[in-house]
């Protein structure tokens, strides 16, 4: 914990570029993280909600440069999706293209009278491609 450092708490939606800019700011304004975005990249998880407000955040600073009020060490940032982000989404992929197959399973299991989701929560889903894999 020695190169730990607590910033702050700061409470937010975190569902609109603003929002992100204003934590992401929060970080850059510490004066080893600003020195250390000058010369050096920040790798940051992040699923793909996420990865778009920065991109935009990104986008907007490369086109206006000098007339954006977005600190350049944001251009340092760099968008990785985890590798759970990865296999969440895939599961979620799979089962939406083919969710007639999973839903005529769900009525077989569980019957008739029950209905499936079109997005149903993650365990569900879970549950499904276990027993489809499993046969």
């Amino acid at each position: 914990m020695y190169n730990t450092k607590l910033i702050d708490l700061l409470e937010g939606s975190l569902h609109s570029t603003k929002d992100y800019l204003k934590a992401i700011q929060l970080v850059i304004s510490i004066p080893e993280m600003f020195a250390y975005l000058e010369n050096h990249i920040l790798i940051t998880p992040m699923d793909y909600p996420e990865q778009k407000n920065i991109r935009c955040a990104i986008v907007y600073r490369m086109i206006n440069e000098e007339q954006s009020d977005i600190s350049p060490q944001i251009l340092n940032i760099i968008r990785f999706i985890s590798p759970l982000h990865v296999s969440l989404n895939s599961r979620e992929t799979i089962f939406l293209i083919n969710y007639n197959f999973f839903e005529i399973m769900y009525y077989l299991i569980f019957g008739s009278d029950k209905i499936l989701a079109k997005k149903p929560k993650l365990y569900q889903i879970n549950l499904l491609l276990e027993l489809a894999f499993k046969g």
